[in-house]
């Protein structure tokens, strides 16, 4: 049940939703460096960026058998045009929530491609005891993805004013989010 891949039908094609696994590292880690190198969506720069298919592997073969993680990607016709990975906090006092990271492939955006991943992977942490919270921070500028996550069911929760400074000096807010997704108490 862990393991298993859905098909989801949308109007651009069939698209599986699965497992990520060791095996689609580089894939992967070229979806990531993609995204990155687009210099917008998250914290990390290109030039902070530091890929790795070797330490992608292991991350996601941890990811596969950690009871409160889940990394998932989205393919059609065998090429990963989405990945999620919720990973849950290192220590006893945070473990029960995890925190998100969604890329999409640039020219896959808009097709239901992150609704689709974000939906599967809500659907599955419910599935697992050990998942509470899944968390995220996404700047607050990000209209597109703050509404995609205010509908499957993340609510905003704070606000970091000024936490992204862009290099033209100029800072960026980032909104902190949560969903409880079930688990134990």
């Amino acid at each position: 049940m862990r393991h298993r891949t859905t098909r989801h039908p949308l109007p651009s094609g069939l698209l599986r939703v699965r497992p990520g696994r060791a095996e689609d590292a580089s894939a992967v880690e070229a979806l990531v460096e993609s995204v990155i190198l687009e210099d917008r969506w998250f914290l990390t720069t290109p030039e902070e960026w530091l890929p790795s298919a070797a330490r992608r592997a292991r991350e996601l073969e941890d990811l596969l058998h950690a009871p409160a993680s889940l990394a998932l990607v989205a393919t059609r016709r065998g090429a990963i045009l989405g990945f999620a990975q919720a990973r849950a906090g290192a220590l006893r006092r945070s473990a029960h929530e995890s925190h998100l990271d969604v890329y999409v492939a640039a020219s896959a955006r808009g097709a239901g491609i992150g609704r689709t991943l974000l939906t599967e992977l809500a659907r599955r942490a419910r599935e697992r005891p050990t998942m509470h919270r899944i968390a995220l921070a996404v700047f607050a500028d990000n209209v597109r993805a703050r509404a995609l996550y205010e509908s499957i069911g993340f609510v905003e929760e704070g606000r970091r004013r000024g936490a992204g400074r862009e290099r033209d000096g100029s800072l960026r807010d980032e909104i902190l989010m949560a969903m409880d997704v079930g688990g134990q108490r």
